[in-house]
């Protein structure tokens, strides 16, 4: 196929996550030189979004990276599998995203809410929507990205920024089952409990599963029994399931909960944090 003879530098970038729209516009924005319903931004994480957008964008971070309320901690604490303190990271309290930026050690970070940075990050950019990349081909002038539609795109430069979708995935030979939930007052007021007000919890199971959760104290509405906007991730060894001869559908959500909830049973002993 002829190659485009214009002289502009043309990148791809595939994928429009978080990543590669923070690609976009650090391009965007430095052209001469180069350097989760949530996410966790640390201190690194966010200088790196500052140093990538520009200034209108920046001005939109609090819709994504809400003030912090008081009784958090925006950071993690990770316990055994029965909730004993293992480690519990050090971290600075900042009264917003833009005193994170300037500081100079890596304490300090913030719970994000992803979909919501995706929409602030999607301002401006030029995206072409259900396009599935399929493969790439390398020429002596630059790339072609190859699409499953049959379609393709000349560039300089690809970026595969596709993430889980991407045709070349690495199988840890893992199983993680995570979920966007509303998290009951009663639930965060647990989890808070145990996890000395960390707004992130992690806890290390005997059989290489591993549990994390996050969430923000901020009401999803004004109700008299608030419920807090929450992610919750359970990840346990592929193995367990292929000696079972379990296979689930990804597409049933009932059965993936139920399952789910039957390996924790099976890998954890009952105790609170297990409840």
């Amino acid at each position: 196929m002829e190659v485009p003879t214009n002289k502009t530098t043309t990148i791809l970038i595939v994928g429009a996550g978080i990543g590669g729209l923070s690609f976009y516009h650090s391009v965007r924005k430095n052209l001469d030189r180069w350097q989760g319903y949530n996410i966790y931004l640390h201190r690194k994480g966010v200088t790196s979004l500052f140093y990538c957008t520009p200034p209108e964008i920046q001005a939109r971070f609090p819709e994504a990276m809400p003030d912090p309320t008081p009784s958090e901690y925006h950071t993690s604490l990770l316990t055994d599998h029965i909730g004993r303190r293992l480690l519990h990271k050090p971290h600075q309290k900042t009264k917003n995203v833009y005193e994170i930026e300037p500081l100079k050690h890596d304490y300090a970070g913030i719970v994000s809410y992803r979909n919501v940075l995706r929409e602030v990050l999607l301002e401006g950019v030029d995206i072409q929507w259900g396009k599935k990349c399929v493969g790439y081909e390398e020429s002596d002038d630059g790339v072609w990205a190859l699409f499953a539609d049959g379609t393709r795109e000349f560039g300089d430069l690809l970026i595969g920024a596709d993430g889980i979708n991407s045709p070349k995935s690495f199988d840890p030979g893992v199983t993680s089952v995570t979920v966007d939930i509303a998290i009951p007052n009663n639930l965060s007021k647990q989890l808070m409990s145990i996890y000395s007000n960390s707004i992130i919890q992690e806890s290390l199971g005997k059989n290489g599963d591993f549990h994390l959760s996050f969430f923000r104290l901020i009401p999803i509405d004004q109700s008299e029994e608030p419920t807090y906007r929450g992610t919750i991730a359970y990840i346990y060894p592929t193995r367990f399931d292929i000696k079972d001869n379990i296979s689930i559908d990804d597409n049933d959500l009932e059965s993936i909960i139920k399952h789910t909830i039957s390996r924790i049973r099976q890998l954890r002993p009952p105790c609170e944090l297990t409840n």
